[in-house]
């Protein structure tokens, strides 16, 4: 043993002074080899590096450069560590303007990745991430790096292909391509391999991140996973896989620890019959939105054995129910996601479904939108003693939040938005550590606590019931940076300790009911306050400063506030403006000619509902606004220049006047003119205004023929590409209101997407063109009243299967309403239109023998047919009863004949129906009394009879007897002609009844007169005697006469014989 101890110590004394005798490499840097140098001084003259990234790249040591770390021994260069480490990305943009780049990002010149670098042969690390590298492709000579361990080319602006290449760096132990792509011409691309069969060859691989490489097209993608036995991270998030296993034979993925396969949700296999359950010794398994478009399935029991979980992220997943009982053993569950799954059960049920043993060990549970219900589980949550995030949002849950919530100490997250709690907020909410804190859009009400204060980031209190003065203790929150009290009943002063939040940056008080004045002391701290909202209060903004408020906003909106009668001062100095609101807010002044110079570069300036005059610049293109809304305001002059960049225009409701000038803005989505006094014809310049959404002119008095813009040419055949003509991209026109004249316009055949159009009340003439359902498909609203057209109604109309409003009314259209207007199908549904594209802000509706002014709300909803002031003639269409969401039917004034048919009933939801002046027959059925929804009812003036049918909904109806009239046929309530079933039969046993009344009376009448005569002549003797002397007298003249006739007569017949 003496003898072992003697030999290691002899050794130990050769081995130091060998060492001793050699020069120390520990403090002695050995200088790098010139070929290196070169290569690298040959790849910076290859990059654009705007923020000097590689300013210290210059100089013969290369060792000491920024980023590169040499070898000690040989002075090689062993590690290229370019990664940029700014992550604050500027406002400027690469040659194609869509790719935002970050500070000191590095770029190329041109061409390729500058080859030089491969003289590196003994490169070990390369970092290249979070650059812009234009889109090109990861150059093959990566592939030579033999010596090479780690590669990180995340975020770098790399395109096309993976090269297979990068299968021959075999000592490669982490790679990262993940994150790569860049846009151009509107599209999106990125870098993409159709083929992993490189990836096995990689066998000493730890780390694994493709997150965003296209991988579509791979199938095997599992099983070449799967031959990588040192795997330890594999991360393929957002990859378009669409292929899976549900099992393997084999797996050699013993190692691996973290799987992320979130985002590929075209995997069309239930996530229960998948390969990586039987993975256990996996600790973070991140399947958000994984297999999102299969069906729902529940979780697999399997999970009870990943008992080396901590993270498990299955949001939305296409799960359904609750977890199963087999997970006792997974004791070591940080973190569990399972928002955006259909879990519909009890919050308690839920918890109590966790394994125990990780209720001490849970940080951070996300149920957001899971569809559960019940109220607020403190007690469980108390028992998870390191619980630090509870996002709750968007779910069920009811009652009043319990004042444990307070006990919670380590919470720092917690999310309760988009519930139905109510009641008040606990007093010790804010006695917690909470950070973080959203109760918006629940029910809310009462106070809002003083412990709130204590949260120093509280994000969200809006849309809740929050009443009384806005919490004094706001002003107390120093670093508060945001501050969101929109959509509650907040009352009082604004308070004035919020001019002390300097840390502010947005500031939203809007739908409230805060009044009093926002003063300068409001403000005069608020140097960081970019976004500012005061809209729907009561307060007026009275800030007198004639030099710089301290903020520079971004975004302004004082809706319905006083800011008026003149233009505030102070917002001459906002040149930072991009929105601004100024909407009804009481301005009655010329608008200052320093506004178009102060708000030039502005996107939003919102100005209506005012009392605005004077006129605008004769240009504005020397601005760079995109919308300009000055609607409702007094304006007068003429329509200006607009600016090339602009992209809506709101003059509506002015006074202004002149022609249209020519329109040079090729990006204009919006030209909203109506009802101003605007004159001349549309310029042909309009033709070039492809990009239209939404035109409206009406209400003004242009004159002219369409066909004179020339937007349409006969070579503009049907079946051509429209995408790039006039009309192809609108969504609303209305030209209603003018004196435009012309045939039916031809340039609406472009008009694919149509949804609104009015051309109602002009001088339109010609017939109604056969194609509209073909080229007009998606057409909702039609108004063509009013003009002077003619010929029949194209039968196939009723192929306009979403339209639900058609007016044709007061033109010059015969013939008969084509059948089959079950084919109308938007109108044989109750009205659920769900349209949100404002068409305009409100239509005239003729309706009810009134016009209404509807807002989009309303006539929306409105399903009309209105053909009234034609002439039409035959029947009425029996198919008419099928169009059951109707609720304004108006035929009046056409030469309609027939009857009515007797299923009109069927129609519940009309509220006005108008057939008059029409030469209908027959009785009026008796389901008309079944129209309960019925307001209006006009048959007049036709050839109607029989009985009138009653029922309480027509016993309701105004101007009952108007209704009918100029029907003699008809009879019966309301009318005074009396009538019954049995007809003139009946009548005469009627007349029958009531001859015995008669004849009693003459009988009873004669006898009182005869006896009055004889009593009076009985009482007055000298009145009897002179009554018979009269008789005697007559008789005497009677008895003469007739002797004298009859003698005569004797004898001319005597003489005739």
């Amino acid at each position: 043993m003496s003898k072992l101890a003697l030999l290691l110590r002899g050794a130990a004394m050769i081995l130091w002074l060998l060492i001793s005798q050699t020069p120390s490499t520990c403090c002695v840097h050995a200088r790098c080899v010139t070929g290196e140098r070169d290569a690298l001084l040959s790849f910076k003259a290859s990059l654009l590096d705007p923020s000097g990234r590689l300013s210290s790249w210059q100089g013969d040591d290369c060792c000491q450069w920024k980023g590169v770390r040499c070898s000690n021994r040989t002075g090689n260069i062993v590690a290229l560590n370019l990664r940029n480490t700014n992550n604050f990305w500027y406002d400027f943009y690469d040659a194609d303007g869509l790719n935002l780049l970050r500070g000191g990002d590095l770029s190329l010149l041109g061409g390729e990745l500058s080859s030089s670098l491969i003289a590196l042969h003994h490169l070990r690390h390369l970092d290249l991430s979070c650059n812009f590298f234009n889109g090109t492709s990861i150059p093959v000579f990566m592939g030579s790096f033999k010596n090479l361990r780690y590669l990180n080319l995340s975020w770098a602006g790399f395109g096309g292909k993976i090269p297979s290449q990068i299968g021959n760096i075999s000592s490669l132990q982490y790679l990262d391509v993940s994150s790569n792509y860049f846009f151009h011409e509107q599209n999106t691309f990125f870098m993409s391999s159709t083929d992993l069969s490189w990836l096995p060859r990689l066998t000493f691989l730890r780390h694994v991140d493709m997150t965003d490489v296209d991988l579509s097209s791979v199938r095997d993608w599992v099983h070449m996973v799967n031959m990588l036995p040192a795997l330890q991270v594999l991360r393929l998030s957002e990859c378009g896989l669409n292929h899976t296993v549900s099992k393997l034979s084999h797996s050699n993925l013993t190692n691996l620890e973290v799987l992320d396969l979130s985002d590929n949700e075209q995997i069309y296999t239930p996530l229960q019959h998948n390969w990586f359950w039987d993975l256990t010794s996996l600790k973070e398994l991140y399947l958000s939105e994984y297999a999102y478009l299969a069906p729902a399935g529940p979780i697999p029991d399997r999970l009870g054995n990943m008992s080396a979980l901590r993270v498990l992220d299955l949001s939305s997943s296409s799960i359904v129910g609750l977890f199963p009982k087999s997970l006792e053993n997974m004791c070591n569950l940080q973190v569990l996601r399972m928002n955006g799954n259909n879990i519909d059960a009890d919050i308690r049920e839920f918890m109590q479904r966790l394994p125990m043993c990780s209720w001490n060990s849970l940080e951070e549970l996300s149920l957001d939108y899971t569809n559960m219900s019940g109220t607020f589980p403190t007690t469980l949550i108390r028992k998870m003693s390191n619980l630090s995030v509870l996002l709750l949002s968007e779910n069920k849950l009811v009652g009043e939040l319990p004042a444990g919530v307070g006990a919670l100490g380590n919470l720092k997250i917690l999310a309760l938005s988009y519930n139905n709690f109510s009641g008040p907020v606990p007093l010790g909410l804010g006695a917690v550590n909470l950070k973080i804190l959203y109760l918006n859009n629940n029910k809310f009400n009462g106070f809002v606590p003083l412990g709130i204060g204590a949260v120093s980031h509280l994000k969200e209190l809006y849309y809740n019931n929050f009443s009384g003065p806005a919490p004094s203790w706001v002003g107390a929150l120093g670093n508060l940076q945001i501050l969101d009290l929109s959509h509650n009943s907040f009352s009082g002063p604004v308070p004035p300790g919020i001019g002390s939040l300097s840390n502010l940056t947005t500031l939203d008080l809007s739908y409230n009911r805060f009044q009093g004045v926002i003063s300068k002391d409001h403000v005069e701290h608020l140097s960081r306050l970019k976004y500012l909202d005061l809209s729907y209060n009561f307060l007026k903004i009275d800030i007198h400063t004639n030099s710089s408020p301290p903020f520079k906003l971004r975004n302004a909106s004082f809706r319905s506030c006083q800011l008026g009668p003149r233009f505030p001062l102070w917002l001459r100095w906002q040149t930072d403006i991009d929105a601004l609101v100024l909407e009804n807010t009481k301005l009655d002044d010329v608008i200052p000619d320093w506004f178009w110079v102060t708000f030039s570069r502005a996107s939003f300036l919102q100005a209506s509902g005012n009392k605005l005059h004077g006129s605008l610049p004769p240009s504005l293109e020397h601005i760079s606004v995109g919308r300009i809304y000055l609607g409702s305001n007094l304006l007068t002059g003429q329509v200006p220049q607009l600016p090339i960049s602009m992209t809506c225009l709101n003059l509506s409701s002015n006074f202004l006047s002149g022609p249209l000038p020519s329109l040079k803005a090729p990006l204009l989505e919006e030209l909203l003119l109506a009802n101003n006094n605007i004159t001349g014809s549309i310029p042909p310049s309009m033709c070039q205004l492809t990009g239209l959404n939404r035109l409206d002119l009406s209400g003004n008095k242009i004159t002219g023929d369409l066909e004179q813009m020339q937007c349409w040419k006969q070579s503009d055949m049907p079946n051509t590409n429209s995408a790039d003509k006039f009309g192809s991209s609108m969504l609303s026109l209305a030209l209603n209101h003018n004196e435009l004249s012309g045939i039916f316009p031809q340039f609406l055949q472009n008009a694919s997407q149509l949804l609104f159009l009015d051309l109602s009340h002009n001088r339109f003439f010609g017939s109604l063109p056969k194609w509209l359902p073909e080229r007009m498909p998606n057409l909702q609203i039609l108004r063509l009243r009013s003009n002077i057209f003619h010929g029949h109604i194209p039968k196939n109309i009723i192929y306009l299967g979403k339209l639900h409003f058609l007016d044709i009314a007061h033109n010059n259209i015969s013939g008969s309403i084509p059948d089959s207007l079950a084919n109308f199908k938007a109108m044989t549904v109750i009205a659920q239109n769900s349209e949100d594209y404002i068409f305009e802000e409100s239509i005239p509706v003729i309706t009810k023998d009134q016009q209404r002014d509807y807002t989009f709300e309303i006539y929306n909803q409105v399903v009309n047919l209105d053909f009234s002031c034609n002439k039409l003639t035959a029947h009425i269409p029996e198919e008419i009863h099928l169009l059951i969401g109707l609720t304004n039917l108006n035929l009046s004034s056409n030469q309609f004949s027939g009857t009515i048919h007797d299923q009109i009933g069927d129609l519940k939801q009309l509220e006005s129906l108008d057939l008059s002046y029409n030469e209908l027959s027959g009785e009026i059925p008796p389901s008309l009394s079944a129209l309960t929804s019925l307001s209006h009812l006009n048959l007049s003036y036709n050839n109607l009879s029989g009985t009138i049918p009653s029922g309480s909904q027509l016993q309701a109806l105004d101007d009952q007897i108007y209704i009918y009239v100029g029907n003699p046929g008809l009879c019966g309530p309301p009318l005074l002609k009396n009538c019954s079933t049995n007809g003139t039969q009946q009548s005469f046993y009627e007349d029958r009844s009531h001859m015995g009344s008669l004849y009693l009376g003459m009988s009873i009448g004669f006898v009182i007169g005869l006896w009055t005569v004889f009593c009076t002549m009985m009482m007055k003797r000298t009145w009897m005697m002179a009554y018979f002397r009269i008789i005697d007298n007559l008789y005497d003249k009677a008895y003469v006469q007739v002797a004298i006739s009859w003698s005569r007569l004797m004898r001319k017949n005597q003489d005739a014989a």
